[in-house]
């Protein structure tokens, strides 16, 4: 009997548990002031003179700043999640999955002509659901997002030889410099302003956090002006 595989990985228990008391912090202590905050702006909402232009200027900025925080706060608390998370395997019907973020899509967008095309070798894989449905779901959006004609989507799977499925995502969206590549991955990192797009810049680096959990490689190519392809292997 191996005596040393029965002992708790005391460094891997303090290190949950530290992320644990950092969700914490994050999702419940500084959520208290925040909703204080969006409470007395409810309040002050009513009695702001319509008439002031600097005013309600003013307060729309500091209303669109607290639900940025609010939205940071609640991406972060997932980040961390998922970082806490064993994925629990089953097997996954992919094409079913992307069935089913592709209503999504097309209920949120209506006004987008949104086009996915499926060339799948290999229609099962082997992965958490949630978090391959999540990874699925911030891979799609992105390329959504980051296009300013019809998105138009090539979703691909193969057999490769170490029983892993590699999965692609290929758009003809914005495109990425190659010097941005790693940049794109990090959490809270963005290539663009509110402004421009929307975002917190968590999805992709939730995708590679997921990746990780799974034992799998992440792969990006991308030009500026001819789109993105991104690839990732997974238990077959």
């Amino acid at each position: 009997m191996n005596k040393k595989s029965s002992e708790p990985n005391y460094a891997d228990l303090a290190l949950n548990q530290e992320l644990e008391d950092i969700r914490h912090v994050v999702c419940h202590d500084l959520n208290g002031p925040l909703r204080a905050i969006n409470c007395f702006l409810e309040m002050l909402e009513d009695s702001i003179d319509k008439q002031d232009d600097d005013g309600l200027e003013n307060f729309k900025i500091i209303k669109d700043s607290a639900q940025k925080l609010d939205a940071l706060i609640s991406g972060l608390g997932t980040y961390m999640k998922t970082m806490k998370k064993e994925p629990q395997i089953e097997s996954i019907d992919i094409k079913e999955i992307i069935d089913n973020l592709m209503e999504k899509f097309t209920s949120d967008s209506p006004d987008q002509k949104i086009k996915i095309n499926l060339a799948l070798e290999e229609a099962y894989c082997n992965a958490d659901k949630k978090m391959f449905t999540s990874l699925m779901e911030a891979l799609i959006a992105n390329s959504i997002k980051f296009c300013d004609a019809d998105p138009n989507i090539n979703i691909s799977s193969e057999i490769l030889a170490e029983s892993k499925v590699k999965i692609s995502i290929e758009d003809n969206g914005l495109g990425i410099d190659k010097e941005q590549f790693d940049r794109v991955f990090v959490i809270f990192q963005r290539l663009h302003t509110d402004e421009e797009y929307q975002g917190l810049g968590l999805g992709l680096a939730l995708v590679r956090k997921i990746i990780a959990k799974h034992g799998g490689n992440l792969t990006i190519e991308s030009e500026p002006g001819f789109g993105t392809k991104i690839s990732f292997t997974i238990p077959k």
